[in-house]
């Protein structure tokens, strides 16, 4: 479409989608969340700080990436931020044809009753039925 997605409207722009984007999710599974979140303060703590830890993990790995990238893609030259990669369709193209291919990879183990980590064996299927018969 010829537009710069660096360009501070094109900035603009995708940050209100976003936006939008996060409000719509939030407003739409609201009662979901504050019944399975909001209705024990043990449940309640043990999800702010599961939120807090994958945040933090999330910061540490992504500024990780960044200086890496810099230092040893870009050879942190004059006026070289990691930034300006979202200019190049030849990278964004792949990076999110592996974000589909994870997703899809993910939904294959879930349907395949993969235990989830650290549950003692539960399974998806399971732990799916559960949740159904206790509302």
């Amino acid at each position: 479409m010829g537009m710069d997605p660096s360009s501070p409207e094109m900035t603009l722009l995708l940050v209100m989608l976003h936006t939008g984007t996060m409000a719509a999710v939030i407003l739409y599974f609201s009662r979901q969340w504050r019944r399975a979140f909001f209705d024990s303060m043990p449940t309640l703590r043990r999800f702010a700080l599961l939120l807090f830890a994958a945040t933090a993990i999330t910061g540490i790995v992504g500024e990780t990436l960044i200086q890496v990238i810099e230092r040893l893609w870009l050879q942190k030259g004059p006026n070289t931020d990691v930034e300006q990669l979202f200019g190049h369709l030849e990278l964004i193209a792949p990076a999110l044809a592996l974000a589909g291919v994870l997703i899809l990879i993910s939904g294959l183990l879930e349907t395949r009753n993969v235990p989830i980590a650290g549950d003692g064996g539960l399974k998806m299927k399971q732990a799916s039925r559960d949740a159904r018969t206790t509302r």
